[in-house]
Protein backbone atom coordinates (compact mmCIF):
# COMPACT_ATOMS: atom_id res chain seq x y z
CA UNK A 1 0.00 0.00 0.00
CA UNK A 2 1.14 3.49 -0.68
CA UNK A 3 2.31 5.51 2.17
CA UNK A 4 -0.25 8.20 2.63
CA UNK A 5 -2.34 5.69 4.09
CA UNK A 6 -2.74 3.58 1.18
CA UNK A 7 -6.18 4.57 2.03
CA UNK A 8 -6.83 8.16 2.17
CA UNK A 9 -5.11 10.04 4.71
CA UNK A 10 -4.91 13.40 5.71
CA UNK A 11 -2.62 15.17 7.76
CA UNK A 12 -5.55 17.26 8.65
CA UNK A 13 -4.72 20.85 9.36
CA UNK A 14 -8.12 22.05 10.40
CA UNK A 15 -8.58 25.80 10.40
CA UNK A 16 -11.76 26.69 12.19
CA UNK A 17 -13.35 29.99 11.36
CA UNK A 18 -16.14 31.47 13.40
CA UNK A 19 -16.45 28.51 15.76
CA UNK A 20 -18.39 29.09 18.92
CA UNK A 21 -17.02 27.46 22.08
CA UNK A 22 -18.53 26.34 25.34
CA UNK A 23 -18.79 28.65 28.34
CA UNK A 24 -15.32 29.02 29.88
CA UNK A 25 -16.78 28.51 33.37
CA UNK A 26 -17.98 25.04 32.47
CA UNK A 27 -15.86 21.93 32.95
CA UNK A 28 -14.10 21.06 29.71
CA UNK A 29 -11.77 18.31 28.53
CA UNK A 30 -11.31 14.59 29.24
CA UNK A 31 -10.89 13.41 32.83
CA UNK A 32 -10.11 10.36 34.98
CA UNK A 33 -12.34 9.13 37.73
CA UNK A 34 -11.17 10.49 41.08
CA UNK A 35 -7.86 9.12 42.43
CA UNK A 36 -7.07 7.11 39.27
CA UNK A 37 -3.42 6.68 38.45
CA UNK A 38 -3.76 5.40 34.89
CA UNK A 39 -6.25 3.91 32.45
CA UNK A 40 -5.57 1.40 29.69
CA UNK A 41 -7.31 1.82 26.33
CA UNK A 42 -6.89 -1.02 23.81
CA UNK A 43 -6.62 -0.26 20.13
CA UNK A 44 -6.65 -2.14 16.86
CA UNK A 45 -4.08 -1.54 14.14
CA UNK A 46 -5.21 -1.19 10.54
CA UNK A 47 -2.76 0.02 7.91
CA UNK A 48 -0.43 1.41 10.62
CA UNK A 49 -3.30 3.38 12.18
CA UNK A 50 -4.61 3.08 15.73
CA UNK A 51 -8.38 2.55 16.02
CA UNK A 52 -10.00 3.21 19.40
CA UNK A 53 -13.60 2.91 20.59
CA UNK A 54 -15.60 5.72 22.19
CA UNK A 55 -19.13 7.03 22.63
CA UNK A 56 -20.44 10.53 21.98
CA UNK A 57 -23.30 11.61 24.22
CA UNK A 58 -25.54 8.52 24.50
CA UNK A 59 -24.46 6.92 21.24
CA UNK A 60 -23.57 3.33 20.53
CA UNK A 61 -19.86 2.54 20.57
CA UNK A 62 -18.07 4.19 17.65
CA UNK A 63 -14.59 3.70 16.15
CA UNK A 64 -12.18 6.60 15.72
CA UNK A 65 -8.65 6.83 14.31
CA UNK A 66 -6.26 8.30 16.88
CA UNK A 67 -4.76 11.16 14.88
CA UNK A 68 -2.30 13.60 16.45
CA UNK A 69 -2.63 15.73 13.31
CA UNK A 70 -6.20 16.65 14.28
CA UNK A 71 -6.97 19.28 16.90
CA UNK A 72 -10.77 18.99 16.92
CA UNK A 73 -12.53 15.62 16.67
CA UNK A 74 -13.95 14.98 13.20
CA UNK A 75 -17.00 12.84 12.51
CA UNK A 76 -16.52 11.52 8.99
CA UNK A 77 -19.38 9.05 8.62
CA UNK A 78 -22.23 7.37 10.47
CA UNK A 79 -23.49 3.83 10.15
CA UNK A 80 -26.39 2.54 12.27
CA UNK A 81 -25.32 4.17 15.55
CA UNK A 82 -28.13 5.20 17.87
CA UNK A 83 -28.35 7.95 20.46
CA UNK A 84 -25.82 10.31 18.89
CA UNK A 85 -27.96 13.46 19.22
CA UNK A 86 -25.40 16.09 18.29
CA UNK A 87 -26.12 19.79 18.62
CA UNK A 88 -25.48 21.54 15.31
CA UNK A 89 -24.34 25.10 14.85
CA UNK A 90 -23.56 27.09 11.74
CA UNK A 91 -21.49 25.84 8.86
CA UNK A 92 -17.75 26.46 8.80
CA UNK A 93 -14.96 25.88 6.32
CA UNK A 94 -12.00 23.63 7.05
CA UNK A 95 -8.82 23.36 5.09
CA UNK A 96 -6.38 20.52 4.63
CA UNK A 97 -4.20 18.70 2.14
CA UNK A 98 -5.46 18.08 -1.37
CA UNK A 99 -5.83 19.84 -4.69
CA UNK A 100 -9.52 20.70 -4.31
CA UNK A 101 -11.43 23.44 -2.55
CA UNK A 102 -11.93 24.01 1.16
CA UNK A 103 -14.54 21.77 2.74
CA UNK A 104 -17.78 22.76 4.45
CA UNK A 105 -18.67 21.13 7.75
CA UNK A 106 -20.85 21.63 10.80
CA UNK A 107 -19.45 22.58 14.18
CA UNK A 108 -21.10 20.99 17.22
CA UNK A 109 -20.12 21.86 20.80
CA UNK A 110 -21.08 20.87 24.33
CA UNK A 111 -20.84 17.12 23.70
CA UNK A 112 -19.79 14.35 26.07
CA UNK A 113 -17.16 11.76 25.14
CA UNK A 114 -17.02 8.40 26.87
CA UNK A 115 -14.01 6.07 26.83
CA UNK A 116 -13.14 3.26 29.25
CA UNK A 117 -13.12 4.98 32.67
CA UNK A 118 -12.67 8.37 30.94
CA UNK A 119 -15.27 11.11 30.58
CA UNK A 120 -15.10 14.20 28.41
CA UNK A 121 -17.22 17.32 28.84
CA UNK A 122 -18.05 20.20 26.48
CA UNK A 123 -16.26 18.57 23.58
CA UNK A 124 -16.27 20.09 20.10
CA UNK A 125 -16.99 17.92 17.07
CA UNK A 126 -16.74 18.77 13.37
CA UNK A 127 -19.23 16.89 11.20
CA UNK A 128 -18.39 16.51 7.53
CA UNK A 129 -21.33 16.98 5.18
CA UNK A 130 -20.18 14.06 3.06
CA UNK A 131 -17.90 11.09 3.53
CA UNK A 132 -14.84 12.14 1.53
CA UNK A 133 -12.35 9.68 3.03
CA UNK A 134 -14.15 6.33 2.78
CA UNK A 135 -12.17 5.15 5.80
CA UNK A 136 -14.41 2.18 6.44
CA UNK A 137 -13.93 0.84 2.92
CA UNK A 138 -10.19 1.43 3.01
CA UNK A 139 -9.59 -0.05 6.48
CA UNK A 140 -12.09 -2.89 6.25
CA UNK A 141 -14.11 -2.02 9.37
CA UNK A 142 -16.67 0.63 10.36
CA UNK A 143 -14.84 3.89 11.10
CA UNK A 144 -16.70 6.98 12.29
CA UNK A 145 -14.03 9.64 12.53
CA UNK A 146 -10.78 10.97 13.95
CA UNK A 147 -9.74 12.21 17.38
CA UNK A 148 -6.43 13.67 18.52
CA UNK A 149 -5.64 16.63 20.73
CA UNK A 150 -8.63 16.06 23.04
CA UNK A 151 -7.07 12.80 24.19
CA UNK A 152 -3.52 14.10 24.59
CA UNK A 153 -3.82 17.49 26.25
CA UNK A 154 -4.81 16.39 29.78
CA UNK A 155 -2.83 13.16 30.15
CA UNK A 156 0.61 11.66 29.73
CA UNK A 157 -0.08 9.29 26.85
CA UNK A 158 1.95 6.10 26.50
CA UNK A 159 1.59 4.16 23.24
CA UNK A 160 2.68 0.54 23.03
CA UNK A 161 2.34 -0.61 19.43
CA UNK A 162 3.44 -4.16 20.26
CA UNK A 163 0.73 -4.83 22.86
CA UNK A 164 -1.78 -2.53 21.08
CA UNK A 165 -2.45 -0.54 24.23
CA UNK A 166 -2.62 3.14 25.06
CA UNK A 167 -2.00 3.99 28.72
CA UNK A 168 -3.33 7.34 29.88
CA UNK A 169 -1.37 8.45 32.95
CA UNK A 170 -2.48 11.00 35.52
CA UNK A 171 0.20 13.73 35.28
CA UNK A 172 -0.06 14.41 39.02
CA UNK A 173 0.75 10.80 39.89
CA UNK A 174 3.01 9.78 37.01
CA UNK A 175 6.55 8.61 37.73
CA UNK A 176 8.92 8.24 34.83
CA UNK A 177 10.65 4.88 34.44
CA UNK A 178 13.67 6.70 33.00
CA UNK A 179 13.69 4.35 30.05
CA UNK A 180 14.32 5.68 26.57
CA UNK A 181 15.43 8.98 25.12
CA UNK A 182 13.57 12.19 25.91
CA UNK A 183 13.44 14.80 23.15
CA UNK A 184 11.78 18.17 23.11
CA UNK A 185 8.48 18.52 21.34
CA UNK A 186 6.71 21.69 20.19
CA UNK A 187 2.92 21.91 20.50
CA UNK A 188 1.56 24.36 17.93
CA UNK A 189 -2.22 24.76 17.54
CA UNK A 190 -2.73 21.45 19.31
CA UNK A 191 -0.32 19.48 17.09
CA UNK A 192 3.05 17.98 18.11
CA UNK A 193 6.27 18.73 16.20
CA UNK A 194 9.81 17.42 16.63
CA UNK A 195 13.16 18.26 15.09
CA UNK A 196 15.47 15.73 13.49
CA UNK A 197 17.88 15.20 10.61
CA UNK A 198 17.32 13.54 7.26
CA UNK A 199 19.85 12.44 4.68
CA UNK A 200 18.69 12.77 1.05
CA UNK A 201 21.30 11.10 -1.12
CA UNK A 202 24.45 12.77 0.27
CA UNK A 203 22.90 15.92 1.76
CA UNK A 204 22.02 16.20 5.44
CA UNK A 205 19.08 18.47 6.26
CA UNK A 206 17.65 19.66 9.58
CA UNK A 207 13.88 19.23 9.57
CA UNK A 208 10.87 20.03 11.69
CA UNK A 209 8.21 17.34 11.33
CA UNK A 210 4.64 16.91 12.52
CA UNK A 211 4.09 13.71 14.51
CA UNK A 212 1.05 12.37 12.70
CA UNK A 213 -0.42 9.12 13.98
CA UNK A 214 -3.26 9.62 11.48
CA UNK A 215 -0.98 9.02 8.49
CA UNK A 216 0.06 5.47 7.62
CA UNK A 217 3.26 6.26 5.72
CA UNK A 218 6.73 6.58 7.23
CA UNK A 219 7.83 10.12 6.27
CA UNK A 220 6.42 12.82 4.01
CA UNK A 221 8.55 15.79 2.98
CA UNK A 222 7.31 19.10 1.55
CA UNK A 223 9.67 20.44 -1.09
CA UNK A 224 8.25 23.96 -0.89
CA UNK A 225 9.25 24.19 2.77
CA UNK A 226 13.03 24.27 2.16
CA UNK A 227 15.43 24.62 -0.76
CA UNK A 228 17.45 21.79 0.76
CA UNK A 229 14.63 19.27 0.40
CA UNK A 230 14.49 17.57 -2.98
CA UNK A 231 13.31 14.31 -4.47
CA UNK A 232 15.89 11.50 -4.75
CA UNK A 233 17.01 10.58 -8.24
CA UNK A 234 14.86 7.43 -8.19
CA UNK A 235 11.17 8.02 -7.52
CA UNK A 236 7.82 6.85 -8.84
CA UNK A 237 4.63 8.82 -9.39
CA UNK A 238 1.97 7.84 -6.93
CA UNK A 239 -1.48 8.49 -5.58
CA UNK A 240 -0.58 9.33 -1.99
CA UNK A 241 -4.02 9.44 -0.46
CA UNK A 242 -6.72 11.94 0.31
CA UNK A 243 -6.79 15.05 2.45
CA UNK A 244 -9.57 17.32 3.59
CA UNK A 245 -9.30 19.32 0.37
CA UNK A 246 -9.10 16.47 -2.13
CA UNK A 247 -6.66 13.98 -3.59
CA UNK A 248 -2.99 14.06 -2.67
CA UNK A 249 -0.63 13.06 -5.46
CA UNK A 250 3.11 13.21 -5.81
CA UNK A 251 6.11 10.89 -5.76
CA UNK A 252 7.61 8.19 -3.57
CA UNK A 253 11.32 7.55 -3.16
CA UNK A 254 13.78 6.63 -0.44
CA UNK A 255 15.89 8.82 1.77
CA UNK A 256 19.13 7.43 3.18
CA UNK A 257 18.36 8.04 6.82
CA UNK A 258 16.36 9.85 9.49
CA UNK A 259 17.90 10.67 12.86
CA UNK A 260 15.78 11.37 15.91
CA UNK A 261 17.63 11.88 19.19
CA UNK A 262 20.12 9.01 19.42
CA UNK A 263 18.21 6.80 17.02
CA UNK A 264 18.74 6.45 13.29
CA UNK A 265 16.58 4.66 10.74
CA UNK A 266 17.86 3.95 7.24
CA UNK A 267 16.60 3.56 3.68
CA UNK A 268 13.16 4.96 4.45
CA UNK A 269 10.31 5.10 1.95
CA UNK A 270 9.36 8.77 1.70
CA UNK A 271 6.46 10.64 0.12
CA UNK A 272 6.88 13.93 -1.74
CA UNK A 273 3.43 15.50 -2.33
CA UNK A 274 3.19 17.81 -5.31
CA UNK A 275 2.61 21.55 -4.86
CA UNK A 276 -1.03 21.42 -6.01
CA UNK A 277 -1.82 18.88 -3.31
CA UNK A 278 -0.21 21.06 -0.65
CA UNK A 279 -2.78 23.75 -1.48
CA UNK A 280 -0.70 26.55 0.02
CA UNK A 281 0.10 24.54 3.17
CA UNK A 282 3.76 23.79 2.54
CA UNK A 283 5.82 24.91 5.50
CA UNK A 284 2.78 25.54 7.70
CA UNK A 285 3.94 26.14 11.31
CA UNK A 286 7.49 26.04 9.97
CA UNK A 287 7.24 22.34 9.30
CA UNK A 288 9.03 20.40 6.56
CA UNK A 289 6.67 17.45 6.53
CA UNK A 290 5.48 14.74 8.88
CA UNK A 291 6.21 11.28 10.22
CA UNK A 292 3.46 8.67 10.23
CA UNK A 293 2.54 5.27 11.60
CA UNK A 294 4.96 3.17 9.53
CA UNK A 295 7.84 4.89 11.34
CA UNK A 296 6.19 5.54 14.70
CA UNK A 297 5.19 1.88 15.15
CA UNK A 298 8.89 1.05 15.54
CA UNK A 299 9.01 2.89 18.88
CA UNK A 300 7.43 2.81 22.31
CA UNK A 301 6.19 6.39 22.73
CA UNK A 302 5.33 8.55 25.74
CA UNK A 303 3.79 11.97 25.00
CA UNK A 304 3.77 14.74 27.60
CA UNK A 305 2.03 17.70 25.98
CA UNK A 306 2.16 19.83 29.13
CA UNK A 307 5.96 19.70 29.34
CA UNK A 308 6.31 19.39 25.55
CA UNK A 309 8.37 16.24 25.84
CA UNK A 310 8.42 12.99 23.89
CA UNK A 311 10.13 9.93 25.35
CA UNK A 312 10.77 7.04 22.99
CA UNK A 313 12.73 3.84 22.68
CA UNK A 314 12.88 1.18 19.94
CA UNK A 315 10.71 -1.93 20.00
CA UNK A 316 11.06 -5.21 18.10
CA UNK A 317 9.96 -3.59 14.83
CA UNK A 318 12.78 -1.04 14.86
CA UNK A 319 15.04 -2.95 12.47
CA UNK A 320 12.33 -4.06 10.05
CA UNK A 321 12.84 -2.84 6.50
CA UNK A 322 10.57 -0.11 5.18
CA UNK A 323 8.30 -1.80 2.65
CA UNK A 324 6.34 -0.11 -0.08
CA UNK A 325 3.66 -1.12 -2.53
CA UNK A 326 5.18 -3.80 -4.78
CA UNK A 327 2.13 -4.16 -7.01
CA UNK A 328 0.90 -0.62 -7.70
CA UNK A 329 -2.73 -1.16 -6.73
CA UNK A 330 -4.86 0.01 -3.82
CA UNK A 331 -7.75 -2.17 -2.68
CA UNK A 332 -10.99 -1.18 -0.96
CA UNK A 333 -13.91 -3.07 0.56
CA UNK A 334 -17.13 -1.48 -0.79
CA UNK A 335 -19.48 -3.48 1.45
CA UNK A 336 -18.45 -3.73 5.10
CA UNK A 337 -18.57 -7.23 6.52
CA UNK A 338 -18.40 -8.81 3.07
CA UNK A 339 -14.97 -9.83 1.80
CA UNK A 340 -15.58 -8.35 -1.62
CA UNK A 341 -12.67 -6.30 -2.99
CA UNK A 342 -12.39 -3.65 -5.67
CA UNK A 343 -9.30 -1.99 -7.08
CA UNK A 344 -9.49 1.65 -5.97
CA UNK A 345 -6.27 2.98 -7.56
CA UNK A 346 -3.69 1.83 -10.09
CA UNK A 347 -0.42 3.76 -10.13
CA UNK A 348 1.48 4.39 -13.37
CA UNK A 349 4.51 2.36 -14.42
CA UNK A 350 3.79 -0.44 -11.96
CA UNK A 351 3.30 -4.21 -12.41
CA UNK A 352 -0.46 -3.84 -11.97
CA UNK A 353 -0.76 -1.17 -14.66
CA UNK A 354 1.48 -3.12 -17.03
CA UNK A 355 -0.78 -6.15 -16.52
CA UNK A 356 -3.77 -4.06 -17.64
CA UNK A 357 -5.59 -3.71 -14.32
CA UNK A 358 -7.99 -0.78 -14.00
CA UNK A 359 -9.73 1.13 -11.24
CA UNK A 360 -13.06 -0.54 -10.51
CA UNK A 361 -11.94 -4.10 -11.33
CA UNK A 362 -13.40 -6.60 -8.85
CA UNK A 363 -10.99 -9.20 -7.47
CA UNK A 364 -12.50 -12.69 -7.66
CA UNK A 365 -9.45 -14.75 -6.66
CA UNK A 366 -5.76 -14.35 -5.91
CA UNK A 367 -3.23 -17.12 -6.59
CA UNK A 368 -5.99 -19.67 -6.95
CA UNK A 369 -7.78 -18.82 -3.71
CA UNK A 370 -11.12 -17.06 -3.47
CA UNK A 371 -10.81 -13.45 -2.34
CA UNK A 372 -13.67 -14.12 0.10
CA UNK A 373 -11.24 -16.15 2.23
CA UNK A 374 -9.13 -13.10 3.11
CA UNK A 375 -9.67 -9.99 5.16
CA UNK A 376 -8.41 -6.65 3.88
CA UNK A 377 -5.12 -6.82 5.78
CA UNK A 378 -4.43 -10.28 4.32
CA UNK A 379 -5.12 -9.02 0.81
CA UNK A 380 -2.75 -6.12 1.21
CA UNK A 381 -0.08 -8.38 2.71
CA UNK A 382 -0.37 -10.67 -0.31
CA UNK A 383 0.46 -7.74 -2.58
CA UNK A 384 3.57 -6.54 -0.75
CA UNK A 385 4.98 -9.75 0.67
CA UNK A 386 8.26 -10.04 -1.25
CA UNK A 387 9.97 -9.03 -4.46
CA UNK A 388 9.68 -11.65 -7.21
CA UNK A 389 6.43 -13.19 -5.97
CA UNK A 390 4.04 -14.11 -8.79
CA UNK A 391 0.49 -12.80 -8.49
CA UNK A 392 -2.29 -14.43 -10.47
CA UNK A 393 -5.59 -12.57 -10.29
CA UNK A 394 -8.99 -13.40 -11.64
CA UNK A 395 -10.97 -10.20 -11.93
CA UNK A 396 -14.44 -9.17 -13.02
CA UNK A 397 -14.79 -6.09 -15.21
CA UNK A 398 -18.42 -5.39 -15.99
CA UNK A 399 -19.79 -8.76 -17.13
CA UNK A 400 -16.42 -10.10 -18.24
CA UNK A 401 -14.11 -12.41 -16.25
CA UNK A 402 -10.38 -11.93 -16.94
CA UNK A 403 -7.04 -13.36 -15.82
CA UNK A 404 -4.27 -10.92 -14.95
CA UNK A 405 -0.74 -11.96 -13.99
CA UNK A 406 2.21 -9.93 -12.76
CA UNK A 407 5.30 -10.19 -10.57
CA UNK A 408 5.89 -8.03 -7.50
CA UNK A 409 8.92 -5.81 -7.83
CA UNK A 410 10.63 -2.99 -6.00
CA UNK A 411 10.13 0.27 -7.88
CA UNK A 412 12.21 2.52 -5.62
Amino acid sequence: MFCYLATCFLFACCLLTGCKTADSNQKMGLYFPKNSKSVVIPFKIANNLMIISLQINDSDTMRFVLDTGVKTAILTELHSEKGLNLQYTRKIKIKGLGSGNDLEAYHSYGNQFRLPKIRGFNQDVLILQEDIFFLSQKLGMPINGLIGYDLFKNFIVEINYESERIILHNPERYKSKNKGKMILMEIDNGKPYIKGKIMIENQEVDVKLLIDTGASHSISLEQDSSKQIFKPSKTIEAYLGKGLSGEVRGSIGRIKSFSLGNYQLKNITTSFPDTASMHGMGGLAGRNGNIGGDLLKRFHLIFNYEKQELTLYPNKKFKEIFNHNLSGIEISMPILGLNHYVIAEVSPNTPAQEAGLLRGDEIVSINGQSAFRFDLNDMNQFLQEKVGKKINLIIKRGNEIMKKNFVLRAMI
